[in-house]
């Protein structure tokens, strides 16, 4: 019936969980309802959420690599060269990969480097970032050695592709010549 004393009737799903977010370790209140019962508040205590930023990988179709990333959070780039890893143990004879960067909003700019750095060659220029004040503005290259240059990567964006994702996408486009599929994504990308 209420969150926290706020009432969410005729409130959608989006909007409750913005209610129910908060800290780990602080007090949720609960009122609910039961069957033939007075309203009752239940506290809980607010734990902590670990998302993987790569849910799913695994083969599609003939020899194609598949992995999806929803978010470039720390250890993105190594949970791609890893979901990578595995599969190409498990099937040499891969053809190609699919990263699906669809409705990745974005994140830690590091990591977006990095997971270029995945199949981009050392010393590659990914991004520039430039400001007001010039001394503040910054070249991110690709610093270690890729895991494979070979390997054909398709890379799938849609319209809620945004900041790294489009920092990623771009830059493989533009380096290497790997394909983008799908659609204009959120703002940053030209094509």
């Amino acid at each position: 019936m209420a969150i926290d004393g706020i009432n969410i009737k005729g409130k959608t799903l989006d909007e409750i969980n913005l209610i129910i977010r908060g800290v780990p370790g602080t007090n949720l209140n609960l009122t609910i309802a039961k069957p033939a019962k007075k309203e009752e508040v239940i506290t809980l205590v607010r734990g902590e959420v670990n998302i993987p930023n790569v849910p799913f990988s695994g083969i599609v179709g003939d020899d194609i690599a598949y992995i999806n990333l929803t978010t470039f959070t720390a250890n993105a780039s190594a949970n791609i060269k890893n979901a990578y890893k595995e599969l190409k143990n498990k099937n040499p004879n891969l053809k190609g990969v699919i990263l699906d960067l669809r409705q990745n909003g974005g994140g830690l700019l590091h990591e977006a480097v990095n997971i270029c750095n995945l199949f981009i060659p050392q010393g590659e220029v990914v991004v520039t970032t430039k400001g007001k004040v010039k001394e503040n503005d910054q070249t991110f290259k690709t610093m270690a050695p890729p895991v494979d240059l070979e390997i054909p990567l398709a890379i799938l964006i849609d319209k809620r592709s945004a900041s790294a994702s489009e920092i990623v996408s771009e830059s493989f486009r533009i380096l290497t010549g790997y394909v983008l599929i799908g659609q204009h994504s959120f703002g940053k990308r030209f094509g």
